[in-house]
């Protein structure tokens, strides 16, 4: 009898302990939900445990140098911690586990100090089977007013934690916060503690964070791991470094409304692009849109209908308040976000932009257009300047909410403000002197033939921006990157913002990266069109420039508008081209690229002694020689190679297929040259 008894008992217990987790659902489903929609790099700092965990709101701050998330329930006791690790813990994998559970266990629980013992032991067998390069860190239960009377029972099994880490001195570490929360007599603090007196206030965090940070500093390293956040390549800064993985960041996007234009169906377009295999998108934050019929777009995604724009600030009686954030823009924003991140989608936060003149009289900012008294007449030049009196402050709020709003994403950086020197001109050089207005149909496209850079005034106002972000980001878990869009064509740059890390050129020739190598930072050509729908003419741009050293391309791709998010809009009437041909030839560069080791890869032509008949692009890894040539003539080009003495492959490769057409040995001699005939002619 007593036999029957005992195995009705096993899992009868087993049901009622699952129905009391039950309680915790909610939180963990939300962990999963977060964790799909981007999921943290393996190798972090796991905060895991009860509610000292989960009210440990400074964390990122108080941990700075240290990548550290945070899955804390509260609540919750060591079973619950064991009950829920596959679902919580394994998917992260993390270097390091800080541990808080036991304290609500003698309370809630009723068990002994010898039951948790048990648990925290079963905790660490798990760790041990399933993440063997795991360590843990268990804190020492810690007293509360509200639970003075159970002060004997947490010696006891702090005394327990910290004899098994004495036994386990690799994998297991005790941090003993009790003794700094006691009084001199020896009693609970309650200046640590918020009115409950039973859960930590922020002197209490502060006494907790030392402790944790003098055992970190003592045992873990800071940036244990790689980091998530697309960075520059560390190696190789001409490059990225997104989710631990070298990366070219190649794109072909939409006219960067996706989320002002409430008609605009961005689960297909970014879809699309993960289909086209594609990996970027710019995207207009507000400060900045256009009307219909603008610098002739005909289906633009920028210039949406009234009733379907969107914009980050609410509006009182017809104007804006640019004291009150619209909820609706932030969910549309988040909800693309985290869309684009489930997609490997790289998102350019384009924070401001030049007004083109006229564009300045209907925007938020424009004191006519708001209830805030910015100034009415300000001129559009002097609007994203030092000199743009009240204006200055609510644009400072904008970024700060924008960086607050976006830090929790791995997948973007920050462009201040698209083409600066549009208004604003402190210097202009005229690349063809034998072209002038007369000989352009369009008066306006002189620019075209016109080298325009942003004013000093306005290079100021640039660096104070990028201090907004910085100093926004120093309180928060992630530093992104900022880019500066320098000019049109090509120029050495002359920003010398430390906080910059890309630098951006619109309808740029190759030898913008040449003339800014020596930065060490990326150079990108993130905004082409204007040249004809011809997709053969910005394939062609995309390859010198990236074959040139460029880290980042995207084309400005007028096949996607409204009711066509597939990109299929061939028929737009619009200054620019794009297709699904298109993307797929970027396709192919981007794999390219990333085929190579983007870690030693960098422009070279030393092993080039001369090509006969074709334009040419070489770079070098540390095993290739990579050569891209686009001939001119109808004959076969010719290519003159100085390599060292040995034998070589070489491979002939199509730059709009990928196919590889022809692959060969070659030997070269001491003192001699490897001379190639195309005779397989390579399509440019």
């Amino acid at each position: 009898m007593m036999k029957k008894v005992c195995f009705l008992l096993l899992p009868l217990f087993l049901f009622l302990t699952a129905q009391a987790q039950q309680r915790f659902e909610p939180e963990i489903r939300a962990f999963e939900r977060l964790d799909s929609m981007q999921k943290p790099a393996a190798g972090q700092i796991l905060l895991y445990g009860s509610s000292s965990m989960r009210l440990w709101n400074t964390y990122a701050e108080d941990l700075a140098g240290y990548s550290v998330v945070n899955r804390g329930f509260g609540g919750s006791e060591m079973s619950d911690a064991i009950y829920f690790f596959d679902r919580v813990v394994l998917p992260l994998r993390p270097s390091l586990i800080l541990l808080y559970e036991g304290d609500n266990d003698i309370t809630n629980g009723k068990k002994t100090p010898k039951q948790i013992a048990r648990d925290f032991k079963t905790f660490m067998a798990l760790v041990e089977e399933k993440l063997p390069d795991t360590k843990v860190a268990v804190y020492a239960l810690r007293p509360s007013v509200a639970r003075e009377k159970t002060m004997p029972e947490q010696r006891k099994v702090n005394a327990a934690f910290k004899k098994y880490c004495r036994k386990h001195p690799k994998k297991a570490f005790y941090i003993d916060i009790y003794q700094s929360l006691l009084t001199e007599s020896g009693l609970p603090n309650p200046e640590y503690l918020v009115g409950d007196m039973l859960h930590l206030n922020d002197k209490g965090y502060a006494v907790w964070t030392k402790a944790t940070r003098d055992f970190l500093e003592q045992h873990i390293a800071p940036q244990t791991y790689v980091a998530p956040t697309l960075q520059l390549l560390p190696q190789n800064p001409h490059y990225f470094q997104y989710q631990g993985k070298p990366a070219v960041i190649v794109g072909s996007g939409e006219h960067y409304g996706a989320v002002m234009n409430l008609d605009f169906n961005y689960d297909i377009y970014l879809e699309t692009l993960q289909k086209d295999g594609l990996n970027t998108t710019r995207l207009f934050m507000g400060a900045y849109y256009e009307k219909p019929g603008a610098f002739g777009i005909q289906n633009n995604t920028l210039a949406p209908a009234e009733d379907k724009l969107l914009l980050p600030w609410n509006k009182k009686e017809g104007k804006y308040d640019l004291n009150s954030w619209n909820d609706a823009y932030f969910r549309r924003l988040h909800d693309f976000m985290q869309k684009a991140a489930q997609r490997g989608i790289i998102v350019e936060i384009t924070l401001f932009s030049a007004y083109y003149g006229a564009g300045w009289a209907y925007h938020p900012f424009n004191g006519l257009n708001n209830i805030n008294g910015t100034p009415p007449d300000l001129p559009p030049n002097r609007v994203n300047t030092m000199d743009n009196g009240t204006l200055l402050a609510f644009q400072e709020a904008y970024t700060r909410k924008l960086t607050a709003e976006l830090n929790r994403y791995d997948h973007f950086y920050f462009e201040i403000q698209n083409e600066p020197w549009a208004e604003g001109k402190d210097t202009i050089l005229v690349w063809n002197d034998y072209l002038g207005p007369e000989d352009l149909k369009q008066a306006w496209l002189q620019w075209k033939n016109t080298l325009e850079i942003a004013s000093e005034n306005s290079r100021n106002w640039h660096s104070t921006v990028s201090t907004w972000i910085a100093d926004a980001e120093k309180s928060m878990g992630k530093q992104h990157l900022i880019s500066h869009n320098i000019a049109n064509f090509k120029l050495p740059v002359f920003v010398s913002d430390p906080r910059i890390s890309i630098y951006t050129f619109h309808y740029a020739s190759p030898e913008a990266v040449t003339m800014n190598y020596g930065l060490d930072k990326v150079i990108g050509f993130n905004e082409t069109g204007f040249a004809g729908k011809s997709d053969e003419t910005y394939r062609r741009q995309a390859w010198r420039f990236m074959m040139n050293g460029g880290g980042l391309f995207n084309h400005l791709d007028y096949s996607f508008t409204v009711g066509h998010e597939d990109g299929t809009d061939l028929g737009n009437d619009a200054p620019g081209g794009g297709s699904p041909r298109l993307r797929a030839y970027f396709k192919v560069l981007k794999n390219y690229l990333e085929g190579l080791d983007l870690a030693s890869l960098q422009p070279d032509r030393s092993f080039i002694r001369h090509v006969e008949g074709a334009f040419s692009y070489a770079m070098r890894d540390a095993e290739h020689w990579v050569l891209y040539i686009e001939p001119i003539l109808s004959k076969p080009a010719g290519i003159q190679l100085v390599l060292p003495k040995g034998n070589y492959t070489a491979t002939w490769t199509d730059v709009q297929t990928g196919q590889v057409l022809l692959t060969e040995q070659i030997s070269v001699n001491e003192g001699d040259f490897a001379y190639l005939p195309a005779e397989r002619m390579i399509r440019c």
